[in-house]
């Protein structure tokens, strides 16, 4: 009885395991919407495309201008790496505030209310909207993703946000960025 007991467990551990990284990947295309840039993949170099239309839980719309660094994430609230990623984010931001790093979310989630909620519990401190569209034409494939934007609005890094290249690619665009004030408390 015992070992039958233990095969149940392990099989629910695995099963739960699949069903973490499966709900983690993303299943369907966000709602198409039309963009007033290009309508292409986000590859390192080229422009980042502009954040048009999306629905804003925290913060203004933001319009990526020359001379700001952005880090834009794709989550979801029903994602645990994603979860997981938030105390990490909110210490970032708040980290490279003073550099002018300005900090995006884009949920796949579909209800504002709930992304509402979970930006209140979790004490998010930085721009989140529910994504519209935008993780089709950076073809994201698996939440969290982030990508940082340098000071001239073109991809410089894409990634996991709790990889160690992560913060560095910040650190570099900052760097990077003229006038020399972004590069202070390096």
């Amino acid at each position: 009885m015992d070992n039958i007991r233990v095969c149940v467990l392990r099989v629910l551990v695995c099963v739960t395991f699949v069903l973490i990284i499966i709900g983690c990947s993303k299943k369907e295309p966000a709602q198409s919407q039309s963009f007033s840039s290009a309508e292409t993949k986000a590859q390192l170099g080229q422009p980042a495309v502009k954040l048009d239309g999306l629905t804003w839980i925290k913060g203004e719309p933001v319009v990526f201008q020359p001379g700001k660094v952005y880090v834009v994430e794709f989550w979801a609230t029903w994602c645990p790496p994603c979860r997981d990623s938030v105390p990490h984010l909110i210490k970032l931001a708040d980290k490279y505030r003073e550099n002018g790093v300005v900090f995006i979310s884009l949920s796949a989630d579909k209800s504002a209310d709930t992304v509402r909620k979970f930006v209140h519990k979790k004490g998010i401190n930085y721009n989140v909207a529910i994504d519209k569209g935008t993780a089709d034409i950076f073809e994201i494939t698996g939440y969290p993703t982030a990508f940082v934007v340098s000071h001239k609005g073109t991809v410089l890094w894409q990634g996991i946000p709790r990889e160690d290249k992560f913060e560095a690619a910040i650190n570099k665009a900052i760097k990077d960025a003229q006038p020399p004030q972004f590069a202070k408390n390096m």
